[in-house]
């Protein structure tokens, strides 16, 4: 495990590490960090923001359900409940918590893949950070006749 993949346990913090040691030509660019960290926070905020909205929903429609239950009659509204929930009966109410609960642990495993993709990217990019791209490789490809009968295409990767 690279170091750039430990720092990347706080968001973002590995790419701004390796931007710093970084050996990459000007052209390249050093700080990809700059475009990086918007859409690694901005995952990471988006699907924290539904994992919030998508428990507030379904906490709604379970309080409702369980205060319906135990006033006697699910299928009958109370007067304190709010617009969304007042034409629902019990099989609905229950429908639509296990819709949200659903959402919630979706969102949840994206807010999981957006965190771990940070982190395999920190590692991805710290192993390319000394990746040689100078002019001294060279790729030929020329036409192959490995037997008589048959025809191909080689491929040759020289390093001088």
């Amino acid at each position: 495990m690279s170091k750039a993949m430990l720092w990347s346990l706080l968001p973002g913090a590995g790419q701004i590490y390796l931007s710093k040691h970084s050996n990459r030509p000007k052209w390249i660019g050093r700080n990809p960090w700059v475009w990086k960290l918007p859409i690694i926070y901005g995952g990471l905020g988006a699907s924290a923001y539904f994992i919030y909205k998508n428990e507030t929903e379904r906490r709604l429609y379970r309080n409702t359900y369980l205060e319906r239950n135990e006033a006697g009659n699910v299928d009958a509204p109370l007067g304190n409940e709010s617009d969304v929930t007042l034409n629902l009966d019990g099989e609905a109410l229950v429908a639509q918590q296990s819709q949200y609960q659903n959402w919630r642990d979706l969102s949840i495993f994206v807010f999981i893949g957006v965190y771990l993709l940070n982190i395999v990217d920190a590692g991805v990019q710290a192993h390319f950070c000394k990746f040689d791209v100078s002019p001294d490789l060279s790729l030929s490809i020329e036409p192959a006749m490995p037997s008589f009968n048959s025809f191909g295409a080689g491929i040759k990767l020289n390093f001088k």
